[in-house]
């Protein structure tokens, strides 16, 4: 199975860097399980699990993609409210548990939209090209609940009240130590993990800071990786191409291609 579908634009032979103000939000639904006990029990069942591996998370509010549209070549995204308890719930536990994933997809399917009974809380991932032609690639940690030991980039959850862009510019300084005037950001496109249904929009920084300047920052959520380092940037397709799929989280994969398209390399 392809690990993604790019949902925006439609045609990777549209694929190019767009500012990252093109995209408009407008209110969307939240998930509601109202009248499907199973579904609630499904989710109070693994998040119990998860609390009790790792007494550290919590369920913070987090944005919900409900649907999303192409109008005049611009995409606009329906954002409503969804946490991570239902992420957990929903969209991760589908990638190991394909049973319930088939359920809650036929489910909304019965109503029109197969995506209605997940969480689909919205991720931001972004490239990180140095100013001297290197890609930042992380290895996620056994401490993050999803994705372990996979290869990544820099990324993280949109939580209500951030502009998109906010939320990139956080996981920025936060993993990569990069502030705002340091680098320059494009959005790119709009994907959906085809394990999970977890929607994700990709970006591209490419920053004014040279790569050992950027390994030696602080990273406030450094917990997030266990490792951390670049390539040459004429390197990453050879370096996606020496590993098997699974090596790869899905949206960092996802970014990585993207970016080797609209580069041309």
């Amino acid at each position: 199975m392809k690990p993604y579908t790019l949902l925006y634009p439609r045609q990777w032979k549209d694929l190019k860097y767009r500012s990252p103000e093109a995209t408009r939000i407008i209110k969307g639904r939240r998930l509601n399980s109202i009248g499907h006990p199973k579904i609630r029990e499904k989710i109070n069942k693994e998040w119990n699990k998860r609390k009790k591996e790792n007494k550290d998370i919590f369920s913070g509010t987090l944005c919900r993609l409900s649907n999303y549209s192409i109008k005049n070549g611009s995409l606009v995204l329906e954002l409503g409210r969804t946490c991570y308890k239902e992420l957990v719930g929903t969209n991760y536990l589908s990638t190991f548990d394909r049973a319930f994933f088939n359920y809650l997809k036929t489910l909304g399917e019965k109503e029109g939209d197969p995506y209605r009974y997940f969480s689909m809380a919205l991720s931001v991932s972004g490239v990180v090209e140095t100013k001297d032609n290197y890609v930042l690639i992380t290895r996620r940690s056994k401490k993050v609940e999803s994705c372990k030991n996979s290869f990544h980039t820099v990324a993280g959850q949109v939580e209500p009240g951030k502009l998109l862009r906010k939320s990139m510019a956080d996981e920025l300084k936060n993993e990569a130590g990069l502030k705002e005037n340091e680098y320059k950001l494009r959005f790119a496109a709009l994907i959906i993990n085809n394990q999970n249904f977890k929607p994700e929009l990709i970006y591209v920084a490419k920053s004014k800071v040279n790569l050992a300047d950027v390994l030696l920052r602080k990273k406030t959520e450094a917990f997030e990786s266990k490792n951390i380092f670049g390539l040459k940037k004429e390197d990453l397709r050879n370096f996606l191409n020496s590993f098997p799929q699974k090596a790869f989280c899905p949206p960092g994969l996802a970014a990585w291609q993207i970016y080797l398209k609209i580069e041309n390399l």
